[in-house]
This record gives structure tokens, sequence and C-alpha cells, in this order.
């Protein structure tokens, strides 16, 4: 998006205007039409820009006169007054206070026009947006300078800024950052599954910290919380240094701590690593951070804690003292949600105190006792600690980071200690919180001999006690029954850090050192993330993935999205999608439907009924419910006991159908996209086919394991077999013309679901999740994706929906999902080539859009490439269905049936060496295609039964089983070998 337009030729008199944007903001487009404005306006406030605190700088204009300046919002988000206000300053001083859009205009999607006046100081306009309630926002700001004008805002094209966002490398996940660049907005989540996160941008500076159960209502940037260094020897006084870039866009800064001036910035989930540099500064730096992360143990996945790892070199050839001290703000019950009137502040007296436990020394930040009410969710403790090993370790209770000097930077400087007081062991800082912010620090310090390298490892851990929703239902979270405090998850974090870090590199190291393209092997990484920054885990209310933070009012996932983004989840926590699976069984028990959300993060309640039963998010429950039985994962007795829920499932997606070939129901739960859905045969036609066969392969299950239920079971069998048959039938009748796929689009041209190419694939992507066979046959698939994957490539500007076929306003395209499907499918067919260029292809052009490696919206505009619905959608795990899709490996527990059907791309020179994750183990695959031989290695078995191990009997190569003279036992350091034979025309 650009951001500065002249309407008018540039001026002779004047220098032309430049625009810097700083603090955190993001852009947010959307497609329904703005009411209260001509047209030009209008499509400007079709976009917008928000933060909790952001700044428009323009500079090279005339100072000291008066500028007239027309400001245009409309609210694109929220629906009632309250639930967002706002101020905008000029050069520090307020033009509106306390604006609340919805209630100005009259509702969402008006818009309203204030004209203001402002004078420049020394050729600059600082225009900043505060945050009252929620983000401040901005559609445009528009002014005129001697018959120039100018437009700001995300709608207007580009014409000049000063400094722009340091690049991202996609093939290596690197930023250089340096004082001519600004950072991205965003960084890698650091975190635990459902804990919260927070993110360390690419000049150094933390922000977005979502670890106070603040998911949708992030804190940005508290000044307070950085990291610093100090050098010094003998004949030199001291150097200290922020671990920060100077940088056009950095707006904390201190006046007597200067930053670093560059930095080496790498994310690779779940690490992270700064490498900061300055001539000036005598030693090297070097940061690494991360969360626990154990891929089949979600427990150790969850602790709420970041490492953080300061590394020091001496590169001298005389001794040099290092210090590292890490400053930390007290967010303590700063939170909220999107809903009015539900933000919260600091506690009113938060009180630290110093804490030690063996080997780590530091301090603990807690809230005082408070009702158990809606604040309190926000509400508990911090610890801030380093391992004291080999360290002189300092500690300071409280300094007032709303200064704009650091009380203690001298001493630090001078000594690498932080300056000792009189003060307790304990206080209660807002006595010495004028300001209302408060901060602790921590500081080590070590004589570095020369040549000699040292890390300093820092723990933060967070504990928040309880979670009250708006509608005062009580829970906690998930690992409050595992740490009474925040100094308990320390004690544990810092205990097992050696084999928290094993763990953590062993898995990011399967991906890196595989052969799979370096774009490829970092979008996997980011999307793996994406499970982090999204998932909330509840003591009561359990598991679960947001739709996306910040928007959709917490909702949690609508279920048949959650269970597309289950091809990370599924095959690295298991556990948890079996946990899902559970509570959607017992929600379809219990009301007799499956609605589209289980639920919100901040209300109890589930989602009314629809008219209908959403076939899509049916099919997903059984497709899902057979892969679990198919890995082992549950056995006879779980699946006798949710029978009932299977039959209701399958008796809603019969419910749905009708005679004729339109008679699938429209009723999915991408209706939730806000398009309209009439006539969606060929994506609800897919899921009912998938959801069909699904159900008819678990009530076989069950018959088989129960012969009481033999004979009504096989009856049901039956029936539903003839049913999917004939909406198999209607299917092929609706959206093909021979093998020609007809339905890309309905009669009406308006774009719905089914607009999208990928939509006819969603039954293969169900299938293929539950381990079924291809839903269509072979020759309407071959074709069908021949010409899907060429159109997807060729229109648009964002894949895989066609702009010319297309009728505005708009034209929706899910490319992060649909593309996932489309790429899968392709991948398992064999057309591996153009799977990876279809993928690589929509991973650029949401790159180019979003300027986020670790999120991706779920819809966007395919003519302008605008994100229209959940920016950092949970779907972007979707990608993940690529691996399994190449290497072919699929393990059936169920019938002791390995399959290995491998599909090389041509830039992987004829071989794979690629990491193995299934729901039953993880390994690691070498083939070689000229020879057409493999090995598998197992390197971990996921068997929640370990009394009755899991046996390999049978393998299936493409389409030949062969029995095993001697079965194999899964177990880790179990080697399987692979010989395929080469049928004719068979491509790989």
């Amino acid at each position: 998006c650009g951001f500065l337009s002249a309407a008018k030729p540039v001026s002779t008199h004047v220098s032309s205007p430049e625009l810097l944007i700083t603090g955190a903001s993001t852009t947010f487009s959307s497609s329904k039409p703005i009411h209260g404005a001509p047209a030009d306006r209008a499509a400007l406030l079709q976009h917008e820009r928000s933060g909790r605190d952001f700044h428009y700088l323009l500079k090279n204009i005339p100072s000291g006169k008066p500028l007239e300046l027309e400001l245009g919002f409309a609210e694109l988000i929220h629906t009632q007054p309250g639930q967002r206000v706002f101020r905008v300053e000029a050069n520090g001083k307020t033009l509106i206070d306390r604006l609340d859009i919805v209630a100005e205009a009259g509702g969402p999607h008006r818009a309203l026009i204030r004209r203001v006046s402002a004078t420049p100081v020394r050729g600059t306009l600082d225009l900043r947006f505060v945050g009252v309630i929620g983000d401040a926002k901005i559609g445009y700001v528009r002014l005129e300078l001697d018959g120039q004008e100018i437009v700001i805002g995300p709608g207007a094209p580009r014409l000049a800024q000063t400094a722009d966002v340091a690049p991202y490398v996609s093939d290596s996940g690197d930023i250089r950052m340096d004082m001519m660049h600004r950072p991205l907005p965003v960084g890698m989540p650091i975190g635990g599954l459902g804990t919260g996160s927070f993110e360390i941008l690419s000049d150094g500076s933390f922000t977005n910290f979502t670890i106070n159960q603040n998911w949708d209502s992030p804190i940005r940037t508290p000044r307070g919380t950085f990291l610093a260094v100090m050098a010094k020897s003998r004949s030199y006084s001291g150097e200290g240094r922020l671990l920060r870039v100077a940088n056009r866009g950095l707006a904390n800064a201190f006046a007597n701590a200067p930053p670093m001036s560059e930095c080496h910035w790498q994310a690779r989930f779940p690490f992270l690593q700064l490498q900061f540099h300055d001539p000036q500064f005598p030693l090297r730096v070097r940061v690494e951070t991360f969360s626990p992360f154990v891929p089949g143990n979600a427990a150790e996945s969850s602790i709420p804690c970041a490492y953080v790892l300061v590394e020091l070199t001496n590169p001298n050839t005389f001794p040099v003292l290092g210090a590292v001290a890490f400053s930390w703000e007290d967010i303590n019950g700063r939170g909220g949600s999107g809903y009015a009137g539900d933000v919260w502040p600091l506690v009113a007296a938060p009180h630290h105190a110093e804490a030690q436990t063996t080997g780590l020394s530091g301090i603990r930040c807690y809230a005082p006792p408070l009702p158990i009410e809606r604040k309190a969710s926000f509400a508990g403790e911090y610890f801030l600690g380093v391992e004291t090993s080999g360290v002189a370790v300092t500690r300071l209770l409280h300094w007032d980071p709303s200064s704009s000097l650091i009380p203690w930077w001298k001493a630090f400087v001078q000594s690498g200690r932080l300056p000792q007081s009189k003060d307790p062991k304990s206080i209660s800082s807002h006595l010495n919180a004028p300001s209302g912010t408060t901060a602790i620090v921590v500081a080590a310090c070590r004589n570095l001999a020369p040549g000699e390298r040292r890390v300093i490892p820092f723990v933060l851990t967070w504990h928040m006690p309880r979670y009250v929703t708006l509608d005062q239902v009580v829970d906690s979270a998930a690992y409050t029954q595992r740490f009474a405090s925040a100094l308990d998850v320390a004690t544990a974090a810092t205990l097992n850090r050696p084999y928290f870090t094993e763990m953590a590199r062993a898995w990011q190291a399967s991906l890196v050192d595989s052969n799979l393209p370096n774009w490829l092997k970092h979008d996997l990484l980011n999307a793996a993330s994406r499970t982090v920054a999204n998932s909330t885990w509840f003591s009561a209310r359990g598991f679960q993935l947001l739709e996306a933070p910040e928007f959709a009012e917490g909702a949690w996932l609508a279920y048949e999205r959650r269970a597309l983004a289950h091809a990370f989840l599924l095959p690295h926590f298991p556990e948890l999608v079996r946990a899902e699976t559970e509570r959607t069984a017992e929600t379809i028990i219990n009301r007799s439907e499956l609605p589209r959300r289980v639920g919100t993060l901040h209300r109890s309640h589930v989602s009314p009924p629809s008219e209908l039963p959403a076939v899509d998010a049916l099919a997903a429950f059984l497709c899902e419910s057979l892969a679990l039985a198919k890995a082992r994962l549950v056995d006879a007795a779980w699946l006798s006991a949710r029978l009932p829920a299977f039959e209701r499932a399958l008796g809603g997606i019969v419910a749905t159908t009708g005679p004729g070939p339109t008679g699938i129901s429209a009723i999915t739960t991408f209706d939730e996209l806000g398009v309209p859905h009439s006539l969606t045969m060929p994506y609800a036609g897919g899921t009912a086919v998938a959801g069909l066969a699904a159900g008819e392969e678990l009530l076989g299950l069950i018959a088989a394991q129960t012969p009481s239920a033999e004979t009504s079971t096989r009856e049901m069998l039956r029936r539903l077999r003839a049913m999917r048959e004939r909406i198999a039938r209607e299917y092929l009748s609706a959206a093909f013309y021979g093998d020609r796929l007809l339905w890309r689009f309905n009669p009406y041209d308006v774009p719905t679901t089914d607009s999208t190419f990928a939509a006819a694939f969603a039954g293969e992507w169900f299938a293929a999740a539950a381990g079924l066979p291809n839903m269509l046959p072979d020759t309407q698939l071959e074709s069908a994706l021949e010409s899907q994957i060429y159109e997807s490539l060729h229109m648009g500007k964002v894949p895989p929906l066609a702009a010319a076929l297309c009728k505005p306003p708009k034209c929706l395209s899910t490319p992060r999902l649909t593309d996932a499907w489309l790429a899968a499918v392709a991948m398992r067919t064999g057309r591996a080539d153009a799977a990876l260029t279809l993928l690589r292809a929509t991973h650029e052009q949401c790159l180019a859009v979003d300027q986020n490696p670790w999120g991706a919206a779920l819809a966007y505009d395919a003519l302008t490439g605008a994100p229209l619905a959940f920016p950092n959608s949970s779907t972007m795990a979707a990608t993940w269905a690529i691996l399994p899709a190449m290497h072919g490996i699929a393990f059936d527990a169920m019938e002791e049936i390995l399959s290995f059907d491998p599909h090389i791309p041509l830039d992987l020179a004829e071989e794979l060496h690629l990491p193995i994750f299934t729901p039953t183990f993880h390994g690691w695959l070498d083939y070689d295609g000229g020879t057409r031989t493999g090995v598998l290695r197992v390197v971990r078995v996921l068997n929640p039964h370990p009394a009755s191990p899991l046996t390999i009997r049978r393998l299936k190569i493409r389409s030949v089983t062969e029995t095993l003279a001697t079965p194999i036992t899964l177990e880790p350091g179990a080697i399987v070998t692979f010989h395929l034979q080469p049928p004719e025309n068979m491509p790989h």
C-alpha cells in the first residue's frame, strides 16, 4: 500500500514533501462501500491505518504557516459506539479529543470528515494518533502546499517516504537493520501454546505483548522494556549501548543511552537471533530468544516463559568487563478486548520483590489481591531473572521509564552494576511511580578474557492465575494447574533449559537441514509460529485457536478452518486435536448440531444454530475423527462412545441434501466472510462427499468392533453409501461438463466461496486429511487441476480468483487456504512443479501485501490485493499440507500399513531429504529418485498406549501392497527401506 500522493504537480517553490510513519501500526482494507462522502473520498476511506500510538511525520514543508487539514475517518471493523475512542495531536497539541467514529458518523462504514488547522514546526508536521479505548485509526489526511495537493493514507499511491522498511529475505528469514530503515511493525511470536506471546522487532524493540491474556488487545512497545550492554577495559571509560538500532522509526529512545548502529536479525521459529554491531563498542553482542517447543508434548510446549540469551564475545587482546541489563516495564493489569468499555489500565499498586531460587536471581512483579471479576483476567505476576553461575548480579526494584533519561545508566556504564540504595527487598512500586509507570532491572556482569565468549542466560516468565469472561464465567490458564507462580515457572524453565534447547533446535534443524527450497523452509517455520500466537488454553474450556488476534472480538476458529489448520497441529500435538474433537462431539450430542463456533475468548456461549447444519464443519469433524482412529490415537471404546455424535453429524449432512444438481445446502461456515453463498455446489458438494465417506469408515470400524451394534449400523452404512454415491453423481453433473470444471462462478456473477478456483478440491483436502482416496474420478481430477493451476497463476493479483470474471466490488480470494488445497492435491497427483510454483506465487504475493512473514489474512480482494478478513489467520498453517503430499508417507496404525508415494519437484534434483511428521511418529526420509530407493528412519513415536506397540506389517508403495516377511516394530531407531518399481508414464 502507498501512503502519500500528490494530486497536482509538485510546486517548484518547496522541496518534495517526505513522509515517515513511526510507531507500531497496521493497515486494513474493506470492500464494503462507504456512505456519506464523494466517490474519491469514499474510495480512500475503504482503507485505514490503525495502532495504539503511531505518527505521520510530514517533512520538508514550510514552517510557521498554519495548514488546513482534512482528516477522513470511517469505521471498518467495529459496529457499536464506545468500541474505539482515540485522539489526534499535531506537534504535541490536541486537534481532536476522544473521537468515537461510530457515535459521530451514525454507524460503521459511514464517512466522518473533520477539518482542522495545524502549524508545522521546523519543517515538520507531526500528526500523532493515540488510542484511548482500543486502537487509534485514520483513513486519510489531505492538505495543500503552494498549490500541491497532498493525500496521506494507505489508499493513496506512494509519492515519497524517507525511510523504507528494512526488507525481509524470505529465503533466509533475515532482516538487515540500520539507521536508514524502519523495522517491520511485527516480529516472530515468542511464547508457549496458549500462554500469550510477544515479539522483538528487527530494531531490537519489544512489542505486541499478549501475555496478560489480552490476545486481541496487544500491548505495544512498553518504553521501559529493553536490553542494554556495557563494556569497560582498565585503560578506558565504560561504553554502554541499548540493544536497539538507531532508526527513523524509533520513538522510544532515551537521551543518555545510545543505541547500536546495526542489527542482523534472523527468525527461524522457534528461535530468534539478533547480532548487533557498532564499530565504537568493544564487544560483539548476539541475542537469542525462544520459548519451549517440544513436538509431541503439548504440556512442555505450553510453558509461559521466554529465554533471552545474551552472548558477549571479547575480540580484543586485553580483558574487558562486560555486562548485560534487562529492563522490564511492569504491565500488570493492562488488557481488554474489542468490546466497548472492556479496556483495563495498570493495577493501582503493583509489588516488586527480590526473588531467587537455585542458580537463579531476579525480581518478582505481582499484583495485589483483586476481586474475582473481569479486570482480574489481566493481572498476575512476572519474574525476570538471570542464571548466576560465573556472573555478579545486581537488581533494581523500581525506576520510572516515562523519563527522558535512564537514571541508572551512568552507574551501569561505569561499573556494570546497578546503583544500590537502601530500599527494602520488596516494595509497592506505586509509591515511587508518580507517572503511573514503573520498571525493574536485572543486570549481570563478568570479566571477559581476550577471545572469551560468554552467554548470559535471562529468563522471563509470567503467570495469570484466573480468567473471567464478560459474562462472569471464571476459568484459569491451563498452565496454572502445573505452576503456582511465575517463580515456579522460572525454576522449572531454568532446570530444563538444556533439554528444551535440544528439543527445539532438533525440530528446527529437521526443516533447515532438509533439501526443501529455502523459501518453503521458512514459510513452514513461519506458519508454525501462528499456532503459538493464535492459541488459547484454559483449564475448563481447553485448547482453542483464535480466528485472528485483534479481530472478530476473540472468536475461536470456525470448525472447518480449525480442522484445516491441523495440517500442522495434528502431527505435532495430536493430543490437542483429540481434545478438541471430543469437545466437538459433546457439542453435537448436547445441541443436535455443530455450531459455526464453540465460543469466543470473551464469552462462554456458543454461536446460535444456523438454519441448517454447516456441511463443511460436519464433514471436518467426521474426517478428523477418522484420522485419529487411523493413527490409533483413539480406541474402540472412544469411537463407540461417540457414535451418537457421528450419526447426528451424518444426519446433518443428509438433511442438507435435496433432489437435483443444486441440492447441496449453501450453509457453510465460510459465510462468515460476509459474502453471498448461494449455489455453492463444488465446495459444499465436495466436502459433503468426503464427510459421508469418512462417516462410512467410522461406522464400519464401530460395527466391526461392537457386535451388538452391527445390524443397525450396517443398515445405516448401506443407506449412507447410497446417499454418498447420489451426491457424488449430482456433484459431478453440476460441476463438470465431461472433464471440464464449470462451476467456478455461479450464474449471477456474485462472488462466493465457489468463485475460487480451488473450491472444487475442498473434498480432496478433507479426504486426504482422513487418509481417504480421492473423491473425484481421475479424469476429472487431472483435467480440473491442469486448468485451475494455470488460471490460478495467471489471473488476478492474489490467486486463485480470476479478476476478469469477478464482479466488483467483492472479489474474494482466500489464497493461503485455497491455494494450499490446490497445491497439496496437485502434489499428490504428480504435479510437483506446478504445486510449488503455485504455492510460491501465493507466498510472495501475500508477503508483499501483508508485510508480515508470520501472518496472512484469510481473505483478500483479488483485484487490489487488499486484505478483507481476519489478518493473521490461523489457517496460515494449512501450508503444512504440502509436506506429506511431497514425501507421500502415511501410516494407518489400525491396518498396520505404511504407505509411500513420493513426488519430487525438479528443484530438488531427483532427491528428497525431508523430515516426516505424522500423528503416530516423526522421522527422516532419504529418497533417491534416480535409483527409486528410499530409507525412512524413525526418530520419535507418539503412541498414547506404549504398552501396545505399533507395528508395520504391510508396505503400500504407490498402489502396490506387500506383506512384510518380518513385521517392523515402530520405535525410535527403526529403519524402513523402500524400492519403487517404475510404472509406465508415472510422473514424479
